[in-house]
Order: structure tokens, then C-alpha cells, then sequence
């Protein structure tokens, strides 16, 4: 029997296994840890998720490790087993996976340094003279705890004389630090008083369950309802107990606020926060405070769901229902079901609140598998005066006369009002009076939208932009701009009231420039601006506490999409938008246009009722036997050729039944999704049905092998569209 250890190593590649190397000159376990191999003809980083005794492969074709990586904690084996999870039920290569879990820095080969800061020097005899100005204000902060110049800078500026009067003087000395604040430092340690509780979130509060143990609770509290202080008190009981908490958000553009309630609650806590907009280095200080116990409270995006937490005692899920929790490209892998699996697996309470819960959490709650605790009583906000109007045959740039009279009143009386409408663009359609040809993208199965600004057609899709040519590309024909988009909208208000402030928000112009959101939050907040024109993009984390008129067009061609979650998917958007009317202590009034007004849709908006919506469409759920009822998967075919992918499709299609017993598994036709080409890929998926998850992975194991290993097919778990 060999002597020698092996690392079972995983590498950043499309592949299954894990792969073999001898260790040699480690008397530790390395388990966890990064490492650097011999791969291919270079070396790659790897992470080690298995030591052990055994290998298949002869010790003497094997090769020696190159470096092991100290500087970076070992991943504990509550991460590698959410790794291996995730791999497993997503069938992901686990070295992707594996990847994803990481940092980005500590994908490459380079060695990690905390950042320099400064602590007190207590290895010296005080020096007992008086401390003045910056500098007393220095040392009295880092009483407290060590810090960097640049966290000191934040309230006490220009800091580096009296800093390098302290270090001449002895009374403080550099160090490294495994956070650059520690805790968040503010010029006012005090922390923000808590709210009053009303009698439904005291209730609320009250069956929250935070022992040691997995206990999953869905919070529906409707907008204004006060959910973020429930997320509060559960995180102090957690924090009280000297545990972390792990707080997920769906969108980088929520973090600010939330990141700002938990630094005014919890002053005296260290927070990480976590996202993909962050520099590389400072995202591994953040991950490396998680990871060693500092951070006590860890708020990120989707991917922060594998940060190590060794002190973990909740996790909190905020808009659980936002399909911004599934990743789409790349590893395919929803954030909201693996924060579920982790606090199964480490036994700890699971909190998820949305005012509009996915169908599978309202159903999980039903079942009595899931603490339900309701909220549908807003605080202190009045509810909004809700009116549907059916649209006319005479539109106003896509708007009916009463919309725009009703416009009118409001901005006549100086109230603050907002169009959404949810298609950016000038109009989604360039169309011949002649022969009625559209202006298709060459790459993509899709109209190319008319931007005004640079007179240019855009594909939303791939970003291919032209030129809007002057006549019909097929009869020369005249050509007409069709529809109604952001911009179209815009002008066509700006001419019809001159004097009014106006701003368009949608990603266009929301990251920067003159007209952005960032630029002009002051304006909006105080109603200098008058008229807000948007898409979704405004539907979530903006506060318009000035708001008194929403006007919502265009909402029918979501609701008449096919896919499966439509009609839930559009509920949800149209409450958020409705949401940023109930900031307003004054009332807000919303108006929207719809051609299908009798729809019982419209209705359950109407009168604020997102549980006989969920009800309705719960019903139709379980008579199609679709989820939350079954469970699906979809195999995902691309190809530049177009009749090599259908080849290749319907050979897996056929392949696929003869494995499959169907009385347990269905696996339907092999179809071209509505967008059937884009970015110059063809493109057709093959939908797998099962009402059992268990002989759905079944299948799915024994079928997935034996698919060719490479990029032109992705399977989808759990797909949010189909």
C-alpha cells in the first residue's frame, strides 16, 4: 500500500473530474486550501477538495504540486460541500463552480497582502503628554480598533502629519489588517435609534424562530410594510448571540440603501459588503473578513452566497421572489435555492421576505413547510388610488387622451408624476408603409429598435447599431418609426408641456452624464423635477417621496407574453412601480392604460390583491401540472449552423425518450424559443418535465453523460423561462 497523499484538485475548466497530484513537504491538511499545478503546459490555480491515500492513477505518472497558498484560509467544508451541492444539482463542472465561490483575485497566481493600517502600540511605556487636535482625535479612534489612513480620512481629513507625529512619538504602530474597517467608522458611533414596532411586524417579529436550527420563514409584507426593520431585529438577536449573518440582495443598485440602514442600526459591527463591482483586492479583504470570523454581518449579490461564514446564524433573503437570484449565463445557478441548502445544511433559521413571493415559496408557506409571517398593513403610508382605463383606438404617441389629460391635472397642480413604461428606445419598430417589412437585426431573430439621439437602429440583444436607413432595405418604400419607447415618450411630453422639468431614467442615461439618476436624486427627491419618464430600472430601490401620479402604459405586452411565469413575473414589476407612490405622505394616484382592462389581472392590481393573484395562478399551475407542481429542466442548444443544431437536437431529443420511462419523465419537442437567434447563434431548447424532482435528476444523471463535452449546450435546473 502506497504512503504517498494525493490532492484531488479542481481547476477553473468544462470538465466533471477532479484531478490527481502527490503532495510533497506538507505535514498539514490542505484540504480547502489553493494551490498551484502543473496543467496542461502551464500552471493553473486549483483549490484541494479532497486529500486522501488513493489515486487511479500510478504515483509515478503523476505530478508534484508546485506551491500551496497560505495566504488564503482554507475553504471550510460547509463551503465545499454547497460547492459540490451546487455542481451536483446543477450538473456544473465543480471547478467552475468552484471558481465562482472565489474572489477573483484569488483565481490567479498571485499572493494576497492585507491592507497596511495603524493600531495602537502597546508594546512601549505610554507618553503621558496631552494629545491635540487630529491627532487626539486619531488615537481616541483607534482606541477603539485599528484602522487604515484612508477608513480614518472619512471623518478626520488630511490625517497623515498627525499620523506620522503618533508613529515618531511611539504611541502607534503600523500594521496589516484583514479589513480596511473595522468596525464601519463614522463620525457619530452612536447607533440610529429603533423603530417602533406596529402591532403586525411585533407579531411578525414574535414567530420568528432563530434557535440553533433550520427553520425557513417567508415574510410577505406588503411594500411600505416595514420588512427591512423585521431583517433588523432578526439580525441584532443573531448578532446578540455572536453569530454572523449573511444578508443577499437581488441587484448591486439595492446594496447602498440597505448597506446604509445596517451601518446606522449596527455602528459598533464590522459589515462586508459584497458585489462584482467592487476592485479586485478589496473584494478579497471583504471575502477574507467573512471568512475569518471579523465581518459580522455580510451583505451581497447573488454570488455572495458562498462567502465562508464560520460563525453563521442566519440568512437573510431580501426581494426572494427577483429573478435577478438566477444567474443566466455562464454557471447557471439560482442564489435564493442554494441559500436555502446552506441553511439546511448548517442548521440555521432562513428568513426570505418579498411583498410578492415566487409561487414556490407562497406554496412551500401552504404546506406548512414554511413559517409564514404576513404583513399586509402598510406603516403610516397611504395606499394608492388605483384606476384602470381601457385604451382607445387614438393614441397620443402610444398614450389615450384621458392618460394624457389626467398627466395634465397632475403636472398643472404641481404634482410630481411618473410614466413607466418598460421599453427604452425611441420605438421598437421600423416598419415599411409599403410592403410592411420590419428592420430585423443580421445577427439576431429580432426588430432593432430606433434610437433618436444618434439616429441609429439598435439591437437590444447583441448591440449591433446601424444607421436608420432612409427607405425600406427591401421595396424602398417610406419607412415609419412604430410604437413607443422612453424616448418617444419623452419628447412627445416635453412638447406637450415646455415648462416642465423632465427626466428619463432608463440604462441609456442612468449611469452617468448630466441626466442621470445619480446626479439628480436631490432634484427628484424634492420634486424639482417634475416628470420622471422610466423603465424598470426606477421600479426598486429609489425613494420618491414626492410622488403623487404614476402612469403605467404598454403593461399588456408582458401579460400576453407565453412564457410560463408572465403574468406573475409582470405582477411583481407593476407593485414595485406602484411602490414608489407609497413614500408620498400625501397620497399617490395611479393610472394604468391597458387594452384587456376586464382581464382578471387588472382586477387582483386594482385592488392590491397578490394573494388572489398567486391563488388564481397557483390553480392554474397545479390543473398544467407545472411548478411549483413539477419540476423542470431545459436543455439548451446553440449553433451557428443552423441545421447542425436542429441535427444535433433532434438526435438528443430522440435519444433523450428512448432513455426516459414516461410515465415518470416527459421530455417534449425539441422547439426554437420565440428569439430564436441571437449574436449570430441559432438557438432551440428541448423542455424535460417531471412531477417527481427525485426521477427528474434521476434521469438527468444517467442522460447528461452522454451528451458530447461541449460549449453548444447548457442544461437549465429550475429555469425561470422557458
Amino acid at each position: 500500500m502506497s504512503n504517498a497523499l494525493y490532492a484531488h484538485v479542481a481547476f477553473n475548466v468544462r470538465t466533471q473530474r477532479l484531478f490527481d497530484y502527490l503532495i510533497s513537504n506538507s505535514t498539514t491538511d490542505i484540504t480547502g486550501l489553493r494551490v498551484l499545478a502543473p496543467f496542461g503546459k502551464k500552471n493553473a490555480v486549483g483549490i484541494v477538495i479532497k486529500t486522501s491515500n488513493n489515486s487511479d492513477i500510478a504515483s509515478n505518472k503523476l505530478k508534484t504540486l508546485e506551491h500551496i497558498y497560505t495566504d488564503m484560509p482554507a475553504l471550510p467544508a460547509a463551503t465545499l460541500a454547497l460547492i459540490r451541492f451546487c455542481a451536483d444539482y446543477y450538473y456544473s463542472p465543480i471547478g467552475i463552480v468552484t471558481a465562482a465561490a472565489l474572489p477573483a483575485f484569488f483565481r490567479r497566481a498571485n499572493t494576497y497582502s492585507p491592507p497596511a493600517g495603524y493600531r495602537i502600540n502597546n508594546s512601549v511605556v505610554a507618553n503621558d503628554s496631552p494629545l491635540k487636535g487630529k491627532a487626539a482625535a486619531i488615537y481616541q479612534q483607534l482606541q477603539q480598533h485599528a484602522a487604515t489612513a484612508a477608513s480614518l480620512h472619512k471623518i478626520i481629513p488630511n490625517p497623515h502629519s498627525a499620523l506620522k507625529k503618533l508613529l515618531a512619538d511611539g504611541r502607534i504602530e503600523r500594521c496589516h489588517l484583514w479589513q480596511t474597517e473595522a468596525p464601519a467608522i463614522v463620525a457619530n458611533e452612536a447607533a440610529a435609534p429603533t423603530h417602533q414596532l406596529s402591532e403586525q411586524q411585533q407579531q411578525a417579529l414574535d414567530k420568528l424562530q432563530l434557535s440553533n436550527t433550520f427553520t425557513p420563514h417567508l415574510l410577505f409584507g406588503s411594500t411600505g410594510s416595514g420588512k427591512s426593520e423585521i431583517y433588523l431585529h432578526a439580525a441584532e438577536r443573531v448578532l446578540a448571540q455572536q453569530k454572523q449573518v449573511l444578508i443577499l440582495t437581488p441587484e448591486i443598485h439595492l446594496t447602498p440603501q440597505l448597506e446604509k440602514y445596517l451601518r446606522a442600526r449596527f455602528p459598533q459591527q464590522r459589515l462586508a459588503v459584497l458585489h462584482s463591482n467592487l476592485a479586485d483586492g478589496e473584494r478579497a479583504n471583504r471575502w477574507l473578513m467573512a471568512r475569518q470570523g471579523v465581518a459580522d454581518i455580510v451583505l451581497g449579490t447573488r454570488l455572495a452566497v458562498f462567502t465562508p461564514m464560520p460563525k453563521l446564524g442566519l440568512i437573510v433573503v431580501d426581494e426572494e421572489h427577483d429573478e435577478s437570484y438566477k444567474q443566466e449565463e455562464g454557471l447557471l445557478f439560482s442564489a435564493r435555492n442554494l441559500a436555502i441548502w446552506r441553511a439546511k445544511h448548517e442548521n440555521i433559521p432562513y428568513l426570505a421576505g418579498s411583498a410578492t413571493p415566487s409561487l414556490e415559496s407562497i406554496h412551500n408557506a401552504q404546506r406548512d413547510n414554511w413559517q409564514l409571517l404576513h404583513m399586509p398593513a402598510r406603516i403610516s403610508r397611504q395606499r394608492p388610488q388605483i384606476k384602470i382605463i381601457r385604451e382607445s383606438e387614438n393614441l397620443y404617441h402610444g398614450m389615450d387622451s384621458q392618460f394624457v389629460r389626467e398627466l395634465s391635472t397632475a403636472l398643472h397642480a404641481g404634482e410630481q408624476s411618473l410614466i413607466f413604461i418598460n421599453r427604452r428606445g425611441y420605438a421598437p419598430t421600423l416598419l415599411c408603409r409599403s410592403c410592411h417589412n420590419t428592420h430585423h437585426c443580421p445577427h439576431c431573430s429580432n426588430s432593432m429598435t430606433v434610437h433618436r439621439r444618434h439616429d441609429t437602429l439598435s439591437c437590444h440583444l447583441c448591440g449591433h447599431r446601424c444607421v436608420i436607413p432612409a427607405q425600406c432595405t427591401s421595396c424602398g418604400g417610406e419607412v415609419l418609426a412604430t410604437g413607443s419607447g422612453t424616448q418617444r415618450i419623452e419628447e412627445a411630453l416635453t412638447r406637450q408641456f415646455p415648462n416642465i422639468n423632465t427626466l428619463r431614467l432608463d440604462r441609456d442615461n442612468i449611469g452617468s452624464g448630466k441626466d442621470s439618476f445619480r446626479n439628480s436624486s436631490h432634484d427628484i427627491e424634492t420634486a424639482k423635477i417634475q416628470l420622471l419618464i422610466g423603465t424598470q430600472l426606477i421600479a426598486k430601490g429609489h425613494n420618491f417621496p414626492k410622488l403623487a401620479f404614476i402612469g403605467i402604459l404598454n403593461a399588456d405586452a408582458a401579460l400576453a407574453a407565453s412564457d410560463l411565469r408572465a403574468e406573475e413575473r409582470l405582477f411583481a414589476l407593476l407593485s414595485q412601480v406602484i411602490g414608489r407612490g407609497t413614500r408620498n405622505i400625501d397620497g399617490c394616484r395611479v393610472l394604468i392604460q391597458t387594452r384587456t382592462p376586464n382581464h382578471p389581472f387588472y382586477r387582483e392590481i386594482a385592488e392590491d390583491d397578490v394573494n388572489a393573484c398567486w391563488q388564481r395562478l397557483l390553480a392554474e399551475r397545479q390543473h398544467s401540472a407545472m411548478p411549483p407542481f413539477a419540476h423542470l429542466a431545459v436543455l439548451r442548444g446553440k449553433d451557428k449552423n443552423e441545421k447542425r443544431l436542429h441535427t444535433f437536437m433532434q438526435k438528443t431529443m430522440h435519444a433523450a425518450r428512448q432513455q426516459t420511462d414516461n410515465s415518470k419523465v416527459r421530455v417534449f419537442d425539441a422547439i426554437a424559443p420565440s428569439v430564436d437567434k441571437i449574436g449570430d447563434w441559432h438557438r432551440q431548447h428541448i423542455l424535460i418535465h417531471s412531477k417527481q424532482r427525485q426521477a427528474l435528476h434521476q434521469f438527468l444523471g444517467q442522460f447528461i453523460p452522454t451528451l458530447p463535452s461541449n460549449n453548444n449546450w447548457t442544461i437549465d435546473i429550475d429555469p425561470t423561462t422557458v
